[in-house]
């Protein structure tokens, strides 16, 4: 599964977890394939990961503080080898142009790309947005988008009513485009220790959504 979009290194940690966790997939590996976001990265958090049972393949850095758009060592060896492959890649159009350089691994992975959107951010804070978002970085990977994660989030000041009303905006746009919304990332702290259809009200089993609750591991000191 390839992830680009808003909040999709989160996303992408929690996923990874969650399949590590299940005794059938006991292979499982992220592809930190970000090589231009400074900050939000999966590779910072190697050590915990791993302790997961999630290896995790990176770009090299040429030395300490610097890295260049290197494809990380391993990565057609991941999409191979291992139970599952999650690749994260970065959320602008420079950011998915990575992932077209591996497309033909991808394709032969029949790996899925996922856009990840969170309609609090300006470029997708409306139907139209999300969906010129969409066919931009869709475009820049040269790999057909199979779906939308919705993470509606205002980081800790998120609550309910910003999650319903977020993921009724992506639906539109998925609908618009012809695709289904797969999941919905929910912060921990909105759930307040209850079940999430419950607390926010909303039916996955009517939707076919997959919850992903997250439990924010990035979070620089500036934020």
């Amino acid at each position: 599964m390839g992830l680009f979009g808003s909040g999709k290194t989160e996303i992408a940690m929690q996923i990874a977890i969650e399949a590590a966790s299940d005794a059938e997939k006991s292979k499982v590996v992220l592809v930190d394939l970000d090589l231009v976001t400074p900050f939000f990265r999966s590779r910072e958090l190697i050590e915990e990961l791993t302790a997961q049972g999630v290896e995790v393949v990176h770009p090299v850095a040429f030395h300490a503080g610097t890295e260049f758009p290197v494809m990380p060592a391993g990565l057609s060896q991941a999409l191979a080898a291992f139970d599952v492959c999650i690749v994260d890649v970065g959320g602008s159009e420079v950011g998915a142009r990575p992932l077209a350089s591996v497309r033909q691994m991808m394709q032969a992975a029949r790996a899925q790309v996922m856009m990840v959107v969170n309609p609090f951010r300006p470029k997708t804070a409306s139907c139209d947005g999300i969906v010129a978002t969409y066919y931009a970085l869709e475009k820049a990977a040269k790999l057909p988008i199979a779906g939308l994660i919705a993470n509606p989030h205002l980081g800790f000041k998120t609550e309910a009513d910003h999650i319903r009303w977020g993921l009724g905006v992506v639906e539109q746009a998925a609908g618009q485009l012809g695709i289904p919304v797969i999941g919905l990332g929910v912060s921990a702290h909105v759930l307040k220790g209850q079940q999430v259809s419950e607390d926010l009200d909303i039916a996955s089993d009517a939707r076919d959504l997959d919850f992903i609750v997250i439990n924010p591991r990035l979070r620089p000191d500036w934020c």
